[in-house]
């Protein structure tokens, strides 16, 4: 009974409000959220993070993976019956952990610990762990779980496996690795055109929270969890960096891409800093440039801005002139190198970008292999839209005026999402509010500035944190 008195605490009566409308949104939702493998004794301060996560982020699915004795156990456990109750309440689903061996498992064994699962806890979905190649043996499965009640299934295929596994589960996990996976090795899954929701991420062992690993593999993967927990048990402790997980995760706004080439003394970054914290929706990019690129020497000015801009959660691009594919691909290369080596950001921006498919695609090759998690590229005109499958983003327009009308880039919206595309207008004034609504409509990237100085990207918008907090409501 004290258990029980203990969960139903008063900031746990504050969930119960809203909590039939989230549970709705969390069952109909067409969009993913994190799934967390959650093997911890679930007692009421266990699961208060998870409760504390979803308080205060509503609008994100919340998928727990419950795992009492790898599956069920053999008896109910009046714990877990009042997680289970608590965390529902809260919106948040519940999964039951299934071990099936890579389909070596008899499957009326596997189907027994299914129904023991739905006897005792009545989950949301169960969780089919080690998925084998028998992919009738797993539809036969989630036909079962399926006719007992529950919603949906999930198999944990741990690798990158043919996309006919999602034929046989309603979700399949395909990374359960340690340390950040190469996303470029997943485009059989971004071009399957399969929704968000049927592919996950589970991934451990991972030191620094990787704010913009996560943006690129939202694009794709709708399920995602990653922690820095490692060793033999890394799903029996939530990460550090939860609430950031869960931050990122929130932000579906349109974000900004800052040519912030002002040097980076305390004094400058702190303004955006204060901004970041201020809108934490808002995704907020800045890109860095030393000497037109990263420079010849360690500047520990830009390492400390680097630590303190990435603290708050705002992710860094190395600046990297490409001279519209004239300057050498192995200059070009060296300046990414030096990059990585000097100042590690999160991606690179390659300024004067032309049209020539070889050379764009192999330098972004060459990011993605030194482990850069994404690729920018300016070539600040509407140039032939097929330049977009060379790079991550493309900053179509830049310029000292506002485009209009945005029909003009019509060619661009038909074929590319809008997390594709990024426009930078300078010289501006005053404020366009109504420029930057209509932008976000098609551009998931947009910096506007009134300077218009012979760098005017020297200094700050004066209107920098009106601009954010209008992204903070797009």
């Amino acid at each position: 009974m004290e258990v029980i008195l203990n969960i139903f605490s008063k900031k746990f009566f504050g969930l119960l409000v809203f909590s039939f409308i989230l549970l709705m949104k969390a069952l109909w939702a067409d969009i993913g959220g994190t799934l967390i493998p959650f093997y911890i004794y679930p007692t009421p301060t266990a699961i208060q993070p998870l409760l504390d996560a979803k308080l205060a982020h509503p609008n994100v699915p919340m998928r727990v993976i419950m795992n009492p004795a790898s599956g069920p156990g053999t008896s109910i456990d009046p714990v877990y019956t009042a997680a289970i109750t608590a965390l529902r309440l809260a919106g948040i689903q519940i999964v039951g952990y299934v071990y099936t061996s890579n389909n070596a498992r008899p499957i009326a064994d596997v189907e027994a610990d299914i129904a023991t699962w739905q006897s005792f806890y009545s989950p949301d979905g169960i969780f089919l762990d080690s998925m084998g190649t028998n992919l009738s043996y797993y539809l036969s499965l989630t036909n079962y779980i399926k006719g007992l009640g529950m919603q949906f299934s999930i198999g944990n295929a741990g690798g990158n496996v043919s996309t006919s596994y999602a034929t046989v589960v309603d979700t399949v996990v395909i990374d359960t690795n340690s340390g950040l996976p190469n996303l470029t090795t997943y485009s059989n899954w971004q071009s399957a055109n399969l929704p968000t929701t049927a592919i996950s991420m589970l991934i451990y062992n991972v030191p620094t929270f990787p704010t913009g690993f996560i943006y690129m593999a939202k694009k794709f993967v709708g399920w995602l969890y990653i922690t820095d927990a490692g060793g033999m048990d890394p799903w029996g402790v939530l990460p550090s960096y939860f609430s950031l997980l869960m931050d990122s995760l929130d932000r579906v706004n349109t974000g900004t891409i800052f040519p912030f080439y002002i040097y980076p003394t305390q004094s400058a970054i702190q303004p955006i800093i204060d901004t970041a914290n201020q809108y934490p929706n808002v995704n907020i990019w800045v890109i860095l440039n030393p000497a037109t690129g990263p420079g010849t020497s360690i500047d520990p000015v830009y390492t400390n801005a680097v630590q303190q801009l990435r603290a708050a959660g705002i992710n860094l691009l190395g600046y990297v002139n490409t001279n519209y594919s004239h300057r050498s691909k192995t200059l070009v290369e060296n300046d990414i190198h030096t990059w990585k080596n000097f100042y590690q950001p999160d991606g690179i921006f390659l300024d004067l970008m032309s049209v020539n498919h070889t050379y764009y695609s192999s330098i972004t090759t060459y990011a993605k292999g030194l482990g850069f998690q994404m690729v920018e590229a300016n070539p600040g005109a509407n140039i032939n839209q097929s330049a977009g499958n060379d790079v991550d983003i493309v900053n179509i327009y830049e310029n000292n005026s506002i485009p209009m009308p945005l029909t003009q880039f019509q060619n661009w919206y038909n074929i590319y999402p809008t997390s594709k595309l990024s426009i930078i207008c300078y010289n501006i004034s005053p404020y366009p509010t109504t420029f930057v609504t209509q932008a976000s409509q098609h551009f998931g990237w947009i910096f506007v500035t009134d300077s218009n100085d012979a760098n005017p990207y020297d200094k700050y918008p004066t209107y920098f944190n009106q601009f954010v907090q209008q992204l903070s409501t797009q």
